[in-house]
C-alpha cells in the first residue's frame, strides 16, 4: 500500500508512505511486514517478522515481543477482514488484532450498511465500513470510510479520508482476473 502527495500538496509537504505485507495466502497470517514512512522531515521505518507458532514477533525497532492472539499487520488485516464479512448487520463491529506503529493495536471496523455508489465503472452495490483510526494522523477517530463490493469478490471500491490538511478520495478504476 502506497500513499503519496501530488501537486501543490507535494510541493508544500512531501508524503511517501509505504506499507508492505508478506503473508500466507491460505491463512492470511503475515510472515513479514514493512512500514516506511516519509512525511516532510519525519521518517519512520520498521520491519517486523511474525513467528505465529512461537507466539512472538521480532521488530527491527524494539526487538522480540510476545503475542497472545492471532495478529496481523495493517495490510494483511484488511485482507483478513474481507473473509470476515458474512452475516453482518448495520452497527456490527469487527475487531482484528494488529501490530501497527510498533505496538499491538485492535483495529475496530464498524459496518455501516449496504450502499450503492456511483463510480467510473458504473453503479456498484457496496458494504460501507468505518474503521476507528488513530487520532493525530486523521481529523478524528471516524475520518475514514471504506466501500467494499457487496459480492463474493469483496474488492475495495472506494476509500475516503479526512485529514488535518484536507481530504483524500480514491476509487477503483479498473480490475481484471476476478474469481467471481
Amino acid at each position: 500500500a502506497v500513499g503519496k502527495t501530488t501537486g501543490v500538496a507535494h510541493t508544500l509537504y512531501k508524503v511517501r508512505d509505504t506499507y508492505e505485507s508478506y503473508f500466507d495466502p491460505e491463512t492470511g497470517k503475515p510472515f513479514k511486514s514493512v512500514m516506511d514512512l516519509k512525511e516532510g522531515d519525519f521518517r519512520n521505518f520498521n520491519e517486523v517478522y511474525y513467528y505465529h507458532d512461537k507466539k512472538m514477533l521480532l521488530s527491527s525497532k524494539s526487538g522480540k515481543k510476545e503475542i497472545k492472539n492471532e495478529i496481523f499487520d495493517i495490510v494483511s488485516a484488511f485482507y483478513h477482514l474481507r473473509k470476515s464479512l458474512s452475516n453482518l448487520k448495520a452497527g456490527d463491529k469487527v475487531v482484528i488484532h494488529t501490530y501497527f506503529n510498533d505496538s499491538p493495536w485492535d483495529l475496530v471496523v464498524r459496518f455501516k450498511g449496504i450502499e450503492t455508489i456511483k463510480t467510473d465503472l458504473g453503479k456498484i452495490s457496496c458494504m460501507k465500513f468505518k474503521p476507528v483510526v488513530e487520532k493525530g494522523s486523521f481529523e478524528d477517530e471516524e475520518s475514514l470510510d471504506i466501500w467494499i463490493s457487496n459480492d463474493n469478490n469483496r474488492i475495495p471500491v472506494r476509500i475516503k479520508m479526512k485529514l488535518f490538511v484536507g481530504s483524500f478520495k480514491t476509487d477503483l478504476t479498473q480490475y481484471s482476473g476476478l474469481v467471481y
